[in-house]
């Protein structure tokens, strides 16, 4: 699946989503922290918001997918979205 059908699929799954989710209400800085914070204690709020999600799913497969360099997408960080393609 090509990153722009992932998105697609991404942004369906919010609009029929039973509620909001949280990235979408919240400060953007949650989920990408500046450079020089220590994510694993910058994500820790964002990874709770997550984890109570509708969209989690699609949210990480989006981001893998796209390999997107930064952010918390889908409750994980850049770093561990790698790990998960290089396995």
């Amino acid at each position: 699946m090509k990153a722009k059908i992932a998105y697609a699929v991404l942004a369906k799954a919010i609009d029929a989503s039973p509620s909001i989710p949280p990235c979408q209400t919240t400060d953007h800085d949650l989920w990408f922290i500046e450079p020089g914070y220590q994510a694993s204690v910058s994500f820790r709020d964002a990874r709770k918001l997550c984890a109570i999600c509708p969209v989690q799913k699609e949210c990480l497969e989006y981001a893998v997918i796209a390999e997107e360099a930064h952010g918390l997408w889908g409750g994980l960080s850049p770093k561990e979205r790698r790990k998960l393609t290089n396995v």
